[in-house]
């Protein structure tokens, strides 16, 4: 935990232990509901956003060279598994997805 902010929150409760008012309570419900907030470590849906565009960059780049290295010309049946396998690893993980809740 951050000490300056344990340095805050510590004379505040102090505070409250020798005289307790409705806005003292309300202060301290607004520290402590802030800390929690920023110890939960939550992603707000812009960053998740950002993070699947730059993975399908990736993705894209890595087939991309793929596609240029022509790996699978000597072996045209590595291709047909490894597709099979993905493809079927996704129908897979798609299913355990949607009826997770079953």
């Amino acid at each position: 935990m951050n000490t300056s902010k344990k340095d805050t929150l510590r004379p505040a409760i102090l505070e409250g232990i020798e005289k307790t008012d409705r806005d003292f309570a309300d202060q301290l419900a607004n520290e402590v509901l802030w800390a929690r907030r920023r110890q939960s470590g939550v992603i707000k849906p812009k960053w998740h956003f950002l993070g699947k565009v730059i993975l399908g960059i990736l993705l894209l780049l890595n087939i991309w060279i793929l596609f240029l290295l022509q790996p699978f010309t000597i072996q045209p049946v590595l291709f047909t598994g490894v597709s099979g396998f993905i493809m079927a690893l996704a129908v897979t993980l798609f299913f355990f997805r949607r009826y997770k809740s079953l």
